[in-house]
């Protein structure tokens, strides 16, 4: 479980992805070679929140996103085969925890 502002965020949570987003997608072609691009979503997409990037899994990611495309706080959103990196601001949180 993780906390950021005044919510508190667990693997699996289902999020919906701001109109114009930018994300960093990852996926494998049909061959195993993993694909990377940026790009803005033209529509509101849901996605699971798969967690925080952090400095001991992924530290290159991490770095990167901090970087080049200034993100603060990325994060893993799981969309159908595919795992896109966006920034915490980018999404809105669905499931509301007591």
């Amino acid at each position: 479980m993780m906390g950021s502002g005044s919510f508190i965020y667990q693997k699996g949570d289902l999020v919906t992805l701001k109109q114009a987003s930018l994300v960093y997608q990852k996926t494998l072609s049909p061959d195993g070679a993993q694909k990377r691009k940026f790009m803005n979503l033209p529509k509101p997409i849901n996605g699971v929140f798969l967690g925080f990037l952090n400095q001991f899994d992924e530290l290159d990611e991490l770095e990167y996103l901090q970087s080049s495309a200034s993100m603060k706080s990325p994060c893993r959103i799981a969309v159908g085969e595919s795992i896109y990196y966006v920034d915490e601001k980018s999404f809105f949180f669905h499931i509301q925890r007591s």
